[in-house]
C-alpha cells in the first residue's frame, strides 16, 4: 500500500492505532529531536508534535483517543487526539512503564518516587502504581518494590490492576487497597497479560505462570502493554451495542437495533468519563429503554455488555 521514512534511528516503541483509525508513531530526525507524528490510513501526515525528550515506553490510547507515554526527561504525558499536549506529570527517574486505561479515562501507569537510602536493597527502586484522572490529577497511589525498570500494568474488566511489586505479582482495587499477591520467585519478570476468559498468564524465574482471576480485561483501547490479550488487531470481542435514539414527549426512547447479548448496563454520568450503572436491562425480542427528560444539569448515557 505504501511507505515513509519515520527517522534516523530505530525506536523501541511501535505505532498505535485510535479509535478513529489513525497511526500514531514516534519519530526522530536526530538524537536529540524526537516527534510525535500522527498519519492517516493511507500513509499521509496528519499531524506532527516535537517532543522534549525520547518517549520511553509504548504510546497507549484512550477510549477518546487521548494518547499517554513517559519521556526520557522524566515526564508522564498526555496528548489529545488532535496532537494537542492536555498535562504532563513529573516523575522523579528516566524510565515509565506503558500505562493500562480505563473505559472511563482512568490512567494506572507506575511511576518512581524517591528512594530513600537504606529503604530497599542495592539494585531496587521504590515506585508508585499511580491512577490519574483524565486531568492528570491522582486519584490514589500505592508503594511498589521494583528493580531497575518499572513494571507494565493489565487491568480487569472490574478494574482490578494487576502489576508486579519485587517478585510478586499484585492485585489492587479501583480504589487502591490491595486485594492479593502472589509469590514468583526472583528472576526476569514479564508484563501480565489477561485474557478474554480472565485466566492472567506471567513469566518469572524462567517458568510461566497462568492464574485464574474472575474477569478478562475491559473493552476499551488500551487495557495492558500491547493493548490486548492477542497483541494485534484480531482480538474476538463482542460489538457494542447499536443504538436509535428518539425523542418521544418528555422522553428519549432508546432502541437496541442490533443486541448481541440477552443482558446489558445502562450508565449514565454527570461528564463522559464518570458512570454509575442506573440498571440492568435483559433483553427481549424488541428491546428499548425509556428515559425521562426534565430539567437540570447536561447527562450523558451509554450502554454496556455485563
Amino acid at each position: 500500500l505504501w511507505n515513509r521514512p519515520v527517522g534516523r534511528e530505530a525506536d523501541p516503541q511501535s505505532p498505535v492505532i485510535t479509535p478513529d483509525r489513525t497511526i500514531v508513531l514516534s519519530s526522530s530526525t536526530s538524537t536529540t529531536n524526537y516527534d510525535l507524528i500522527a498519519l492517516c490510513e493511507d500513509g499521509t501526515e496528519r499531524w506532527r508534535l516535537t517532543l522534549p525528550a525520547r518517549p520511553t515506553c509504548d504510546v497507549a490510547v484512550g477510549p477518546n483517543g487521548v494518547l499517554f507515554f513517559g519521556t526520557l526527561d522524566g515526564r508522564f504525558r498526555a496528548v489529545g487526539p488532535e496532537g494537542t499536549p492536555l498535562w504532563d506529570f513529573p516523575t522523579t527517574e528516566r524510565w515509565a512503564t506503558t500505562p493500562a486505561v480505563s473505559p472511563a479515562g482512568v490512567v494506572y501507569a507506575v511511576l518512581a518516587e524517591t528512594n530513600a537510602p537504606g529503604t530497599l536493597p542495592e539494585g531496587r527502586i521504590r515506585r508508585s502504581l499511580c491512577a490519574l484522572r483524565p486531568d492528570g490529577s491522582v486519584l490514589w497511589s500505592a508503594s511498589l518494590d521494583c528493580g531497575t525498570r518499572p513494571p507494565a500494568v493489565a487491568l480487569a474488566a472490574n478494574e482490578t490492576v494487576l502489576v508486579h511489586s519485587g517478585t510478586n505479582l499484585a492485585a489492587f482495587g479501583p480504589e487502591g487497597r490491595l486485594l492479593w499477591m502472589c509469590e514468583g520467585g526472583p528472576g526476569t519478570i514479564s508484563p501480565p497479560v489477561l485474557g478474554l476468559d480472565g485466566r492472567l498468564y506471567w513469566t518469572a524465574d524462567k517458568v510461566l505462570i497462568a492464574l485464574q482471576t474472575a474477569t478478562g480485561p475491559p473493552a476499551n483501547a488500551w487495557a495492558m502493554w500491547r493493548a490486548h490479550p492477542r497483541a494485534t488487531a484480531s482480538c474476538n470481542r463482542p460489538a457494542p451495542p447499536r443504538l436509535l435514539a428518539t425523542r418521544e414527549a418528555d422522553s428519549i426512547r432508546l432502541q437496541l437495533t442490533e443486541p448481541p447479548a440477552t443482558a446489558i448496563q445502562l450508565l449514565q454520568g454527570g461528564t463522559p468519563w464518570e458512570w454509575s450503572i442506573i440498571t440492568n436491562y435483559a433483553v427481549g425480542s424488541n428491546p428499548s429503554l425509556l428515559l425521562p427528560v426534565g430539567p437540570g444539569a447536561l447527562q450523558f448515557y451509554r450502554v454496556a455488555i455485563p
